[in-house]
């Protein structure tokens, strides 16, 4: 019988509770769209990163480019290996019979041979031909790239001669066949194939080689590496921990935590409309309320049953939201895929986001009608006996203004938390600040919409903290788009800044094969080219000062190289300050981003596994830089006079130089890729970084979530004038028998709707401000933030719109009601 009751409370605001819904499934919908979405992005990442290490705990490899495929039989046979394989890398280049679109620029490609292509660790699956056939094997993208399918002929170039393979087997994209996504992309990226190891050896000479042996064991530590370190017994081999650590190739967090901001906010929202309802709901049926208690109901009995309506609002929700929520997650998923360039795909990740999406359609529910139910239960048997069920006429309270205005002081103060702050201020301070702009557009207001508007004026005054309520969930959506909006451009600006004056030369050529002087004359007669350096590059695990282990490139640096074409720059050091204390042995910069996640401080001793086993070196400085930017600052560099020391790396494999002048920028770069072709493992410039740089966040689906946020504000504004309009349908009435017109009182609503929509917009706009500038103030970077007009401009005209046409259904039902019926109205 009670949840009878309770649904017969719901039914009689029909479309209230049908807005109120509205809100909820949005709610739990986007919640389980952004923790799917960001879920199915870490699982994409890691499998990433498992299938390009192969699956392997251990790699072996050698100082010398290739090692005897005879260490393979004995790692296998060390107790504790599960599996084990070895590989081959050449590079090269291709060509394909009547593909015009290969050239010297786009045709640098990795041959790998493969001791098995179907093991425990590195399991190729075809999607079209057999793996086992003796043959070319290439992913699914190359396949539709290139026009090419089973049987058709490859030709590449080796030391003894050009050599064909037929095509025998077309496999899954994934991180180990990771190619480039079109003939553009391969101009800086290599294609990937492998074909079988005995066939590679001897098209190179090299019986009997290999470039390395991933090893999978059933246990890690330091026994099971020194068995096999005891069982190889060579010094020219390294045992290298694979250390799986997502940082290191992308900088995914600052999207998750945007995703994850977009979220909450709409969550917030939601409960904001559903606090609304109760609360009015509450307040109309004050009097039912009292009868029920003059009955002999107790405050206990009387919260179960409106708690029971908060079960029925959060079980609809429920039963929409998530299935609505697993639709938008897969959309969700295929947009951030496609932004990161995503070459394969996976799964979606459910269980975590179905199970937060169902609290959160609990618990939202339950939290706002918190305070309307302490309401219901204390509602007073006398006084509401004896009291007229008229409008409800709300008090001006000083006191709420003053404490608002204090918590918005304490935010410029509070770096952590000023957040809070500000959200609570502007809570308490919103229904002085809409009554303030109220008065202000009084003149602009009855001009504009005649008596109409004069009546929504009073209108808004009687209800000012509902309507208060409503403006807020707009203004609120308009802070976030505007300061996620101003993250995301200063954020660019800043990195265009740091591309600009971190990137160590005009050009960066990054090969697989050792540089010779030859090779640094051929490149210094090229002309535009002004200057020449050689660095290396050695990719070391280290710990974290919580003992996680994690893994990031070592880059060396010649000091006179670094004084004239600076690789970082630093907020506490000169950049001479920095050389001087890299001078030392055993020191180490780190960009910021492993800084960070390292945990420590300037001065402390980070523990780096190097060649000679766990060092310990002294962090001498944090540093901002664009260098590789495909690391984005999560690297450390080291002074090339101890590198090869330190890290045991003695012949340089990298070339930075820098132009007589930018126009010879693509001349360089032809004449570079003819001469080192196949060699080339990466070349970029700092235009091919600035264009990387602002093609990254182009692709992701912000500010169509932002957007989302705006409108679902404008179902708070549609309950709020709906309430008020049902509050109001027996004065409504009157004024109609009186001589007010259908026109004056579809003028009065839709002012009524506009007046919260401006005030929500001002003070968004005012208060994102507020927050752009905290924020700044928060972060440890010389930011100057950017204020994105453009995106103020749209907002401003989408919340006035949403506005609107918001109001459009109340004035209609105002209008539409018969006047007979509105007369009678209770």
């Amino acid at each position: 019988m009670s949840w009878k009751m309770c649904w017969r409370n719901l039914m009689r605001k029909k479309l209230r509770t049908f807005f109120t819904i509205i809100a909820m499934i949005a709610s739990v919908a986007i919640v389980l769209a952004v923790c799917s979405s960001v879920d199915s992005t870490k699982k994409l990442i890691e499998k990433q990163m498992q299938e390009s290490e192969g699956n392997a705990n251990y790699v072996l490899e050698s100082k010398n480019n290739t090692m005897s495929s005879e260490y393979l039989s004995k790692v296998r046979q060390v107790k504790g290996v599960s599996d084990a394989f070895a590989s081959l890398y050449v590079y090269t280049q291709f060509t394909i019979p009547e593909r015009s679109e290969l050239n010297e620029t786009n045709n640098r490609i990795r041959i790998t041979g493969l001791s098995s292509t179907n093991n425990s660790m590195r399991k190729l699956v075809a999607k079209d031909g057999d793996i086992n056939q003796s043959g070319a094997i290439i992913p699914e993208v190359a396949a539709n790239i290139w026009k090419v399918k089973i049987g058709d002929i490859i030709a590449l170039d080796t030391p003894t001669g050009k050599k064909e393979i037929a095509i025998s087997a077309i496999v899954a994209n994934g991180g180990f066949f990771e190619s480039p996504s079109n003939w553009e992309a391969a101009q800086g990226k290599r294609w990937r194939i492998v074909i079988p190891l005995a066939t590679l050896q001897s098209w190179y000479q090299l019986e009997d080689q290999v470039s390395e042996i991933r090893v999978k064991t059933s246990t890690t530590g330091e026994q099971i590496e020194s068995d096999i370190r005891t069982t190889i017994q060579d010094n020219r081999i390294a045992l290298r921990p694979v250390v799986l650590d997502g940082k290191q190739t992308n900088q995914v967090d600052a999207i998750y935590q945007i995703l994850y901001l977009i979220g909450g906010l709409i969550t917030l929202i939601s409960g904001f409309i559903v606090f609304n309802t109760f609360y009015i709901s509450i307040g109309e049926r004050k009097k039912e309320f009292a009868i029920m208690k003059a009955l002999g109901y107790i405050p206990s009995q009387i919260v179960k049953s409106i708690m029971t309506e908060v079960c029925l609002f959060s079980l609809i929700g429920l039963l929409f939201g998530i299935p609505i929520g697993i639709q938008l997650a897969e959309v969700l998923k295929k947009l951030l895929f496609t932004s990161f360039k995503a070459s394969y795909n996976v799964s979606i990740e459910l269980q975590f986001a179905i199970l937060m999406a169902a609290l959160i359609g609990i618990m939202i529910p339950i939290l706002a009608a918190c305070f309307p139910m302490y309401q219901a239960s204390r509602t007073s048997i006398m006084f509401m006996i004896k009291s007229a069920m008229g409008p409800q006429i709300e008090s001006k309270q000083r006191w709420r203004s003053y404490i608002g205005f204090l918590l918005i002081l304490l935010s410029f103060f509070t770096k952590t938390f000023f957040g809070v702050f500000l959200f609570m201020g502007a809570v308490f301070l919103f229904p002085s600040i809409l009554n303030i702009i109220c008065k202000g557009f009084a003149k602009i207001n009855n001009r504009i919409w005649g008596f109409g508007g004069f009546v929504a004026t009073q209108s808004i005054s009687r209800h000012i903290n509902r309507t208060a309520n409503a403006s807020f969930i707009l203004s609120i959506g308009i802070v976030c788009t505007i300061f996620v909006t101003s993250a995301i451009e200063t954020g660019n600006h800043y990195a265009q800044d740091i591309i600009q004056t971190t990137s160590g030369g005009d050009m960066n050529v990054r090969l697989d094969k050792v540089i010779t002087d030859s090779d640094i004359k051929t490149i210094q007669q090229l002309s535009g080219v002004n200057s020449v350096a050689m660095y290396n590059e050695e990719k070391v695990s280290w710990k974290t000062q919580n003992q996680l282990q994690r893994q990031f490139p070592v880059i060396s640096i010649n000091e006179d190289w670094a004084k004239q074409h600076p690789l970082f720059r630093s907020q506490e050091y000169s950049n001479a300050q920095l050389l001087e204390k890299l001078s030392k042995p055993y020191t180490i910069l780190l960009g910021r981003r492993s800084f960070e996640e390292w945990g420590g401080k300037i001065g402390d001793k980070i523990m780096i596994n190097t060649w000679k086993g766990e060092q310990s070196f002294e962090v001498v400085g944090v540093v901002d830089t664009s260098f590789i930017l495909k690391y984005k600052g999560y690297l450390a560099f080291c002074s090339d006079s101890h590198f090869q020391d330190h890290f045991g790396t003695k012949d340089a494999k990298n070339i930075l130089l820098t132009y007589t002048n930018s126009s010879y920028e693509r001349n360089i770069k032809e004449e570079i890729l003819k001469n080192f072709g196949g060699q080339i493992n990466e070349l970029t410039t700092v235009h091919s970084d600035l264009d990387r740089m602002k093609q990254s966040l182009s692709s992701t689906p912000f500010y169509a979530l932002l957007s989302l946020v705006i409108l679902i504000s404008g179902i708070g504004i549609v309950n709020t004038l709906m309430m008020n309009v049902m509050e109001r349908t027996r004065e409504i009435g009157t004024m109609r028998s009186l001589g007010f017109t259908n026109s004056q009182t579809t003028k009065m609503i839709l002012s009524e709707g506009l007046m919260i929509g401006i005030t929500g917009v001002l003070s968004g706009i005012f208060l994102g401000f507020i927050t752009i500038y905290l924020y700044t103030k928060t972060i440890n970077l010389d930011i100057e933030p950017v204020i994105p007009w453009s995106t103020i401009a749209a907002v401003s005209i989408l919340g006035v719109l949403t506005s609107f046409i918001a109001a459009l259904l109340p004035s209609r039902r105002a209008t539409k009601l018969p006047l007979i019926e509105s007369l009678k109205y209770e």
